[in-house]
């Protein structure tokens, strides 16, 4: 029987789709390729808590990292955590560690539906904020 718990791929498969969807708003931004329309935006003229997510990713794919924070943290960070996490990955399977199993593991404790939540509220409220006054 072994012990070794199984290998995940999913901050590789993750990794590999923010690129397509960094990609993606490169298109769009750059291009003028159709894209996300906001109807919380058109509607009552406020922000929700993802506008601004795809100049984000076109930003951050251009590594212009202060501007991808500014139009849209929320977005710029969960970018941050899943490169932070293929590269724990990378280290473990380089390593022979299971830090990224450890940290899986105690993350799962965590109450991720209230950090969300939270997040997006601060996120929101930035946005709404800096529309505001810029």
């Amino acid at each position: 029987m072994n012990s070794t718990p199984k290998v995940s791929k999913q901050p590789l498969l993750l990794f590999w789709g923010m690129l397509v969807t960094c990609a993606l708003a490169i298109g769009v931004v750059y291009y003028d390729l159709p894209g996300p329309i906001c109807g919380l935006r058109r509607w009552a003229g406020i922000p929700c808590p993802f506008c601004g997510g795809t100049r984000s990713l076109a930003a951050l794919i251009q590594l212009e990292w202060s501007e991808a924070f500014h139009l849209n943290p929320m977005v710029f960070l969960a970018c941050m955590s899943v490169i932070l996490w293929l590269g724990l990955w990378i280290a473990d399977q380089r390593l022979r560690k299971q830090w990224a199993i450890s940290l899986h593991q105690r993350a799962g404790q965590l109450p991720w539906s209230r950090i969300i939540f939270t997040l997006a509220l601060l996120n929101w409220i930035y946005l709404c904020w800096m529309t505001c006054f810029n």
